[in-house]
């Protein structure tokens, strides 16, 4: 309860003296490491958020109309990384 309610007040008191375009950021920033911590988010989706994939892999011939070429490759990438990705291309 403590942790809670000094990470709402630090959010708070830093908020005030952000720029509104700035907010999101540092919004999205306080929300991963809570994950991070938490072990929501593992060290290789957050290397791979941060880095990218490596893009390989074989793309099939006939792609889904919304899908292009690097848009499955990634996808390839990210289901094979954890778990929770892998019914990504099923």
């Amino acid at each position: 309860m403590l942790i809670e309610d000094i990470t709402e007040s630090f959010y708070l008191n830093i908020c005030r003296g952000l720029f509104e375009k700035d907010k999101l950021l540092y919004s999205f920033m306080i929300a991963s490491k809570i994950q991070i911590y938490n072990g929501t988010i593992n060290d290789l989706e957050w290397n791979y958020y941060l880095r990218g994939g490596s893009r390989s892999g074989e793309v099939p011939e006939k792609l889904p109309s919304f899908l292009n070429e690097r848009i499955y490759r990634d996808l390839n990438d990210l289901s094979n990384l954890t778990a929770p990705f892998k019914p990504l291309l099923k």
